[in-house]
């Protein structure tokens, strides 16, 4: 998850730096619970929640 999150806020920066984009941190959670989400899944994980459960209820879905 930590990687994640450095990699969307990381991403967000270039966006700002070199794009001129504005600053959103409700942009910026969504894209931590997607790359999360998506990372896990694609990692062979068997992550067994959607991803409108792994955003309504993350900590569900973590300590589960």
């Amino acid at each position: 998850i930590w990687y994640g999150i450095v990699w969307s806020i990381w991403l967000r920066r270039n966006a700002i730096v070199f794009r001129g984009a504005a600053i959103n941190m409700l942009e910026v959670i969504q894209d931590v619970k997607f790359n999360t989400w998506t990372w896990l899944r694609n990692m062979g994980n068997s992550l067994g929640y959607s991803y409108v459960q792994w955003c309504s209820n993350l900590r569900a879905c973590l300590e589960g």
